[in-house]
């Protein structure tokens, strides 16, 4: 499960480390799609850790001991921590999410760096944002480097992938959604934006932007004012700007 392909054919994935299992735990939706647990005693040795594994073991689920050489066989890091877990994927039906009229979604177009992703999620779940809706071609939000930089966030906040972006946006519009989308270019100051009941942000990729089959459905293009020479900001500082303004007005309202 360290590839896609067989992530994709199994519905799971993995996850590793200390802080992530127990986020896996503390996560009222993860903790009943967990499997099993893989751990090796040399670097599992924290009494954080031993008792994660005893709390696992009581629960009934598999828990299995194996040595540092088969631990890193299955690491996609370059120093294990010791632990892995295996995970079912949750399932989130697209329909029931928009029915409970979320205020704020985060729609990523394109947005292909595992870094970049996890740290989006991580700030969306921080402000409370409501779902965040991945393009095909977005990064596997699955990928084990985007659950690593998402500090479990990624536990905590419905991930919906492979959606259409012309038909989702349309869909958006439909049920009365203001869609805003982030460019360097934009003609309205975040700070200035009309933030309503129902909020769609659309953040491009890191490079190419937002594509060409998102921008008929923009109702507002914002931009983030700065002074320096650079000509955008990171996809994920550019996100967390304007996630804390949105939320701030909600907060103020």
């Amino acid at each position: 499960m360290k590839e896609k392909k067989y992530r994709d054919r199994e519905g799971k994935f993995l996850v590793e480390g200390l802080l992530l299992c127990e986020e896996l735990v503390a996560s009222a939706t993860y903790r009943k799609l967990i499997e099993s647990l893989v751990f090796s005693p040399t670097e599992a040795s924290s009494e954080r850790a031993r008792k994660l594994i005893a709390d696992w073991t009581a629960r009934g689920l598999t828990v299995k001991e194996i040595d540092a050489v088969g631990l890193k066989r299955l690491s996609d890091t370059v120093t294990p921590q010791g632990l892995i877990a295996v995970v079912r994927k949750a399932a989130v039906d697209f329909g029931d999410l928009l029915a409970a009229a979320p205020y704020c979604l985060l729609i990523l177009d394109g947005v292909t760096d595992p870094g970049n992703l996890g740290t989006i999620l991580r700030t969306a779940n921080w402000f409370g944002a409501d779902a965040v809706l991945l393009s095909a071609n977005s990064v596997e939000w699955t990928n084990p480097k985007v659950v690593r930089s998402s500090m479990g966030a990624v536990f905590h906040i419905p991930v919906v992938s492979g959606l259409p972006l012309a038909e989702t946006l349309s869909e958006l519009a439909n049920r009365g959604y203001s869609l805003f989308a982030a460019e360097a270019g934009g003609d309205t100051p975040f700070m200035a934006a009309t933030f309503g009941k129902k909020n769609a942000l659309i953040f491009g990729g890191e490079t190419s932007g937002i594509s060409q089959e998102v921008s008929p459905f923009v109702t507002t293009k914002l931009r983030i004012p700065g002074q320096g020479k650079c000509d955008s900001l990171n996809v994920a500082v550019a996100a967390g700007i304007i996630l804390s303004e949105v939320f701030r007005r909600k907060s103020t309202s």
